[in-house]
């Protein structure tokens, strides 16, 4: 019998954080049922230079889109679903892309509140040209996969059909994150670590003194993986390089987690990925209410949500002085990650969405798949 050929075009490589937890994780446990392709907009090259120089590489853009463009021309007609994460081209109109998209249904992806980028920038240009691109292309798609309850009211509201969408969280392959990870019962200091990109790090900012005291007035190290060193700050907190290989021994090493973020329209759009992470790994969280934050922490049983600087000090205080409060709240974490934040559980839903899109007439999803 063969097998659905599926298109996963994505934003990044598999360095990618957005695109490596939305798409190249399922690649092994969906290649059962499917023949599996990628595809994606931006190589490691460009991702290298964002990183390490914090800038755009115009050329590398220009050449991502050719690339991406004489792909779509020569292949796109030879699969059976076509799965996009986000947009096929940012700062392209709509319609450019579903005249692409024709042949194949389509299933967008978004993991980020991607909208905002137009419909809140400052540029007349943009608003007048992109304003409502998310808005058409979530219309013109099969169905739309969602990471969040925000996501999804934004499609409700732009008036996508239900019943073409669905609502997946990102998730954490449980395989790599052994339970029951043996923590230092008396730790030299307390570890208060983060992880992201230097292209998220801005979030910090706001909490950086504060850490700073922390690491004077009390036994507590700050460990920043995947950032570039914050000016005025590069002897107090400790810098880590981010790989793959190395970011569960990394977080076996944290004592709490945190994620902190601003109350702006585009940050309650994230999927709390990091929050999934910190609790895999056992740990207590601290993280601003905002976004899928608010669902996923619970105060006092698997973490801290914090607002203003008072009650950041006050969590974080309160953690590093307990050690056992740190152990029951992770405990309680990873207990919630088990039970609805695995590559299995989202695994499921990815599968089922593929299924009925590729084997549906009129590619659209039947009554009891949407949520």
């Amino acid at each position: 019998m063969r097998k659905n050929k599926v298109l996963f075009l994505t934003r990044y490589s598999s360095i990618g954080a957005s695109s490596r937890v939305r798409f190249y994780q399922f690649i092994p446990w969906l290649s059962k049922g499917y023949e599996l392709h990628c595809q994606e907009l931006f190589g490691d090259s460009y991702l290298k230079s964002l990183y390490q120089k914090n800038n755009r590489d115009i050329f590398l853009v220009f050449f991502s889109y050719i690339r991406r463009l004489i792909f779509l021309l020569r292949e796109l007609g030879k699969f059976d679903v076509v799965v996009v994460e986000k947009e096929l081209f940012p700062y392209i109109p709509a319609f450019f892309e579903t005249y692409l998209l024709r042949k194949s249904p389509f299933i967008l992806d978004y993991d980020d509140a991607t909208m905002h980028v137009y419909d809140k920038s400052k540029s007349k240009i943009i608003l007048y040209f992109l304003k409502d691109k998310i808005k058409m292309l979530m219309n013109s798609a099969s169905a739309n996969v969602v990471g969040n309850s925000y996501l999804y009211e934004y499609a409700i509201s732009s008036g996508v059909n239900p019943v073409k969408l669905q609502k997946i969280p990102s998730v954490v392959d449980l395989a790599r994150y052994p339970r029951g990870v043996i923590r230092k019962n008396v730790p030299a200091k307390c570890v208060i670590g983060w992880i992201g990109s230097p292209g998220s790090q801005r979030v910090l900012l706001p909490m950086v003194a504060l850490l700073k005291e922390l690491t004077l007035t009390h036994n507590v190290k700050v460990v920043l993986v995947g950032a570039k060193e914050i000016d005025g700050y590069a002897d107090c907190f400790e810098y880590t390089d981010w790989t793959l290989e190395s970011e569960v021994e990394i977080l076996s090493q944290f004592d709490i987690g945190i994620m902190p973020l601003q109350d702006e329209p585009f940050q309650h759009g994230k999927c709390a990925y990091k929050i999934i992470q910190y609790m895999a790994a056992g740990l207590p969280v601290v993280c601003s209410p905002v976004g899928v934050n608010v669902e996923i922490v619970k105060n006092g049983v698997n973490g801290f949500k914090a607002v203003g600087q008072v009650e950041w000090r006050e969590f974080l205080r309160l953690l590093v002085d307990d050690l056992s409060l740190r152990d029951t709240l992770g405990k309680k974490g990873r207990e919630l990650v088990e039970d609805n934040f695995t590559l299995e559980y989202a695994g499921e839903h990815l599968h089922r969405v593929l299924a009925r899109v590729a084997n549906s007439d009129d590619n659209k999803i039947s009554d009891d798949f949407s949520n």
